[in-house]
């Protein structure tokens, strides 16, 4: 297979359905070489018209579209057709914008549902924990207390300062508003 050049071509002006013209200069090119292939069997104009042929069944023109609406010629077209279908095909686009905008909302707002639980079930779980870690500090300030009454200094000291550890947790966890938000800090300048 070998490949073939982009052809240049010419655009046709807006208002026109045809194809796009190929350039004479295009033509003439093409024409040369098929009369050198020919080895002069072909005269110039035989040449020429073979190469026109022969670039016009090349020339395809492509389209793309996209978005709901289809171009305004195509628009124009299905109206000659039948009257009153430019009118239904906007009203067709105008209720599939309205449905796909509805159904995006919907998510959005599910996914804030969603959130909002699965948040406030995380602040369930550290609350929780903060009022078991609040019992336990209890726990060992009095058996910290007792041993220091009842002459055990050292054990006494020892659970006393493990008390203050659970102090120093629960009073820095009640700081935050959720179990993953990041500890807010000041800064002076």
């Amino acid at each position: 297979m070998t490949d073939q050049p982009n052809l240049p071509l010419e655009e046709p002006d807006e208002s026109s359905d045809s194809l796009p013209t190929i350039p004479e200069q295009t033509v003439q090119e093409i024409a040369r070489q098929v009369t050198q292939s020919s080895g002069g069997k072909l005269t110039e104009e035989e040449a020429s018209n073979i190469a026109r042929k022969a670039l016009q069944m090349r020339v395809t023109r492509r389209v793309s579209q996209s978005g709901p609406l289809p171009r305004p010629e195509v628009m124009g077209g299905y109206e000659k057709i039948l009257p009153g279908a430019a009118e239904r095909i906007m009203a067709m686009a105008e209720r599939q914008a309205a449905h796909r905008q509805e159904l995006e909302r919907e998510q959005v707002v599910n996914q804030v549902k969603l959130l909002s639980t699965r948040e406030e079930k995380l602040w369930g779980n550290a609350r929780l924990g903060i009022w078991l870690a609040f019992i336990i500090c209890l726990v060992v300030v009095s058996v910290g207390a007792w041993l220091v009454a009842s002459g055990n200094v050292i054990g006494g000291g020892v659970a006393l300062g493990l008390s203050s550890l659970a102090a120093a947790f629960i009073y820095g966890s009640q700081g935050k508003r959720t179990p993953d938000a990041p500890r807010e800090t000041s800064s002076e300048t």
